[in-house]
């Protein structure tokens, strides 16, 4: 039986969208850890989990959470990383890319062979510019994106 959450990205596919550059404040949910004493002085239990994101933007929420727990000294580190939902996924997908002089226009598709696949195809010059494919439909969209934002079909975040 897999561990793979459903609906969502793993810690780990979360921390790569955010290296390749993926905006944070796209994300709809988030990765939460709080220290131990927050919730239960007595008992030492921490609190790790995932969170539907309901602030306007993922920064803010880590921002007022981080200023919160500012004081804590203990021994659980406090952390709150974006996490995106397949839906969310889905959306910042675009629906077209330029590359070589093209348009490519987004599809996606479920073949039994390999099962699902993003692919980006011209009808101008019968083509595709770049495909994914794999057996779980997130991890398809995470290889997407990915690639997308690495480069550049995707607008990152402006620097501070």
């Amino acid at each position: 039986m897999s561990t793979r959450p459903l609906g969502w990205t793993t810690l780990e596919e979360s921390e790569r969208l955010a290296k390749a550059g993926l905006d944070s404040n796209t994300a709809d949910m988030m990765y939460y850890q709080t220290p131990q004493d927050v919730l239960d002085p007595n008992n030492g239990v921490s609190s790790f989990g995932i969170l539907l994101n309901l602030y306007p933007d993922f920064n803010t929420v880590k921002k007022d959470m981080e200023q919160f727990y500012s004081g804590y000294k203990g021994p659980v580190p406090v952390f709150f990383k974006p996490c995106w939902s397949l839906g969310k996924l889905f959306d910042l997908l675009p629906e077209t890319i330029y590359g070589e002089g093209f348009q490519f226009g987004k599809h996606l598709e479920y073949y039994d062979e390999f099962d699902f696949e993003i692919e980006y195809y011209s009808s101008q010059c019968h083509r595709t510019i770049e495909w994914w494919h794999g057996e779980v439909i997130i991890e398809v969209a995470v290889d997407a994106l990915a690639w997308l934002s690495e480069h550049g079909h995707i607008e990152k975040p402006a620097a501070k």
